[in-house]
């Protein structure tokens, strides 16, 4: 794998954009292992159909977090 020169602060939110197949999904399953984050990846058609179905459901979702999930990342 090819290190990458992004290091996004996680004391804010962000958005990470690129093309497709440069790394996103690789390089976010490395800052945010598993467990540490609230996943959720549109690609997966339970997660699509289910959002875009019932958009309120991320509400749901999110607001059932603990302290320390505090992170929420949608794919």
């Amino acid at each position: 794998m090819v290190d990458r020169e992004c290091t996004p602060l996680k004391t804010s939110s962000f958005f990470l954009f690129g093309a497709r197949g440069v790394g996103k999904s690789t390089l976010l399953g490395t800052l945010f292992p598993e467990g540490s984050a609230l996943m959720i990846d549109l690609l997966l058609d339970r997660d699509y159909f289910q959002l875009s179905e019932n958009p309120d459901s991320l509400i749901d979702r999110t607001g059932r977090l603990g302290a320390s999930d505090q992170w929420v990342v949608i794919d």
